[in-house]
């Protein structure tokens, strides 16, 4: 106790009082009380979406992308409410982990949900979790793949592409280029939805994405979080 106490007072006089109150409500009060709210609907439903897991405990490199963390809930539903879905549309989660923003978007009128993981492991947790709650979706057409995204190439059926920030740069700068591939082989519009985009900066000049808006989450002023959407081109 003396040395956490010792510990805070270090931080007040170097960041001062207000900066580590924010940081003590935000680690201590807010993420703790939306993670337990994420535990709480998987206890209802009856499925494993909330729990983070480490790319070490799946047996997964961890230059492979980043750890298993889902998709905030009301965030996505947010996000979801801005997009023209059709019934010929094709929702594709690359790092689709557990499954969950597959859930959500399959409360739409996708005409198919498709993810992607390189976990064996993640991908039998997302088929139990989509096996749960499909008589309750929309859209009951999914499809689980264990595939590493360097060597999935993206189908043509694919409309929108979602990634929550699950992998370094130069594996997003590859699986951009099979987005675009798969664009010159079907022309065809496809939105990319990008949470937490990280490397926007970078994807954006090499890959002349075409923004068509950014949705921040202030979260109370505690931290900022984005989804930023765009338009893929050939």
């Amino acid at each position: 106790m003396r040395t956490r106490l010792k510990g805070i007072i270090t931080a007040v006089k170097k960041e001062g009082l207000f900066r580590v109150l924010k940081e003590l409500i935000r680690f201590r009060i807010y993420l703790p009380a939306r993670r337990l709210y994420g535990l709480l609907l998987d206890r209802y439903y009856r499925i494993d979406t909330e729990e983070i897991a480490a790319l070490d405990s799946l047996g997964v490199p961890l230059t492979a992308g980043e750890r298993c963390e889902s998709t905030p809930i009301g965030e996505m539903l947010r996000v979801l409410k801005l997009l023209e879905i059709g019934p010929a549309d094709v929702f594709l989660d690359l790092g689709c982990g557990k499954g969950r923003a597959m859930i959500l978007a399959g409360s739409k009128p996708f005409k198919k949900i498709v993810g992607v993981d390189i976990s064996d492991q993640l991908i039998k947790i997302a088929e139990r979790n989509l096996q749960i709650m499909k008589p309750r979706l929309a859209c009951k057409n999914y499809e689980l793949v264990a595939a590493n995204a360097l060597d999935y190439e993206i189908p043509a059926e694919v409309t929108h592409l979602y990634l929550f920030n699950p992998f370094p740069y130069p594996i997003l700068d590859q699986v951009l280029r099979s987005a675009r591939r798969s664009i010159k082989e079907k022309q065809r519009k496809v939105t990319f939805i990008y949470y937490n985009p990280k490397y926007a900066r970078e994807a954006e000049r090499d890959h002349r994405l075409v923004k068509i808006r950014s949705v921040e989450f202030p979260h109370w002023s505690l931290y900022l979080s984005k989804c930023n959407i765009y338009q893929l081109t050939a």
